[in-house]
């Protein structure tokens, strides 16, 4: 599709549905969070929380980054934070915050002004937590977020729109359900295969700048930078 026909049809959507990672932001929140917690633990002398991080990074990057398997990938990322029992929300959505406030996707923001001014709802999602999904929508200008995963007494756990095991796309098709929206009506900006099925259902799907090849392929439309579309 040419962006010219890309615009025209974006005229269409009621709602506008983004992932978090190298889509709203450039690199991984969860990943970043992690890092600081293992500072943290380390600065503390927690040897043994820091170790339970450290291998729960390698498992989670062998998911991600060798099997190309994100949810797995944030599952293990979510099992060695709650076995290391370090986790509390304000820290989280700090180091989500610090994050999130160096890495924003460049025209990521603009772009969600741009959508507003169409009167296109837009929503940020995450496989992770939803603490780094609603720090994007608060730096970025998103109008909601959610997310696979939540805090409850410093346990991470799934969130109500969540199955036992998250799925992203369940998650979010139930997130729309309850808010009275439909897949068919949005825009779903994604970079992953994570994001494929839901893409696909979608009205209309744009690749972000930093989506895989098999994404680009399968998008609407893929553009380098998010300013090539206002």
């Amino acid at each position: 599709m040419q962006t010219r026909d890309f615009l025209d049809r974006l005229h269409e959507c009621r709602s506008a549905l983004f992932d978090v990672d190298n889509t709203s932001v450039d690199g991984n929140v969860s990943a970043g969070i992690g890092k600081r917690y293992l500072q943290k633990e380390m600065m503390a002398g927690h040897c043994g929380n820091f170790m339970v991080g450290v291998i729960g990074g390698l498992g989670t990057t062998i998911y991600r980054k060798a099997m190309k398997d994100d949810e797995n990938g944030i599952g293990i990322f979510i099992k060695s934070l709650n076995m290391a029992r370090c986790v509390d929300e304000e820290t989280t959505k700090k180091f989500a915050r610090e994050y999130v406030s160096k890495h924003s996707m460049p025209g990521a923001k603009d772009f969600v002004d741009h959508l507003r001014r169409m009167n296109i709802y837009s929503i940020v999602h995450t496989g992770g937590m939803n603490l780094s999904a609603e720090v994007v929508k608060e730096e970025l200008g998103f109008d909601d977020s959610f997310g696979n995963y939540c805090l409850e007494c410093d346990v991470i756990v799934p969130t109500r729109y969540a199955d036992i095991k998250p799925n992203k796309t369940s998650t979010a098709m139930r997130y729309l359900e309850h808010a009275g929206r439909r897949i068919g009506d949005c825009l779903v900006v994604g970079d992953a295969e994570s994001d494929l099925e839901l893409m696909d259902a979608a009205r209309l799907s744009l690749a972000s700048p930093k989506a895989s090849k098999r994404v680009r392929k399968a998008a609407s439309l893929w553009v380098p930078d998010y300013t090539d579309l206002f």
